[in-house]
């Protein structure tokens, strides 16, 4: 019998430094209620990431493939809400931020932009047989470097006639952000949408309404 061991071995080792940041206050309004403020905030200073005796920063970058499932790497994210209470009434709102990224990862070799979209992702089957010959019709996609950041905001009301029953409801993205163009991702079906689903998702499904109510026993 012939056979060949492949056995494991740990070349890997990651380093993240970075800042996170929880903020949250309270305001009473007399007679027109309470308000209620919060702010959850991350920065990723670096995200060393070593593999093979060598070690690359993936802060701001699409990488790492191998672990994220090619989702992008932001160094900035954040969630901010405020919320008015006044009796049975509560209504939030809430704005959520994605920071920007580019489409290089040195984890899949893709070192530069042009490299990114010709080789991997979304576009790189459809623009070239053969890595290394970026077509010229091709070269406006270059503008889609950088994936720019993606802002959207939610807005909730709830309304609670007793203990027991409560109707709420909800407008997801209100002012219908379409998401960023990524054309490294492969993760957006159907037919591989060049945005991430990870990231920008909210962006993709546009304004959605949702309206219930609830009962307790």
């Amino acid at each position: 019998m012939l056979y060949q061991a492949f056995p494991y071995l740990n070349l890997t080792q990651t380093h993240v430094s970075g800042l996170d940041m929880d903020l949250a206050s309270r305001f009473d309004i007399g007679s027109a209620g309470r308000l209620n403020a919060s702010l959850n905030y991350s920065h990723t200073f670096h995200y060393i990431f070593g593999i093979a005796g060598d070690s690359v920063d993936l802060a701001g970058t699409h990488g790492p493939q191998i672990i994220s499932g090619d989702t992008g790497n932001p160094k900035d994210r954040a969630t901010a809400s405020l919320a008015w209470d006044l009796g049975p009434w509560n209504v939030t709102a809430s704005v959520n931020y994605v920071g920007t990224y580019n489409l290089t990862d040195p984890t899949s070799g893709f070192n530069t932009c042009q490299f990114a979209i010709e080789s991997g992702g979304v576009l790189g089957p459809q623009l070239t047989r053969f890595p290394g010959t970026f077509p010229a019709a091709a070269a406006p996609l270059l503008q889609y470097c950088d994936v720019k950041s993606f802002t959207d905001v939610d807005l909730y009301a709830r309304y609670a006639f007793n203990k027991n029953w409560e109707v709420h409801g909800s407008i997801m993205n209100v002012f219908g952000t379409q998401p960023p163009v990524d054309l490294q991702t492969y993760g957006a079906a159907p037919g591989d949408a060049p945005y991430s689903p990870a990231m920008a998702q909210a962006g993709a499904v546009g304004r959605f309404f949702n309206v219930g109510a609830t009962y307790t026993f």
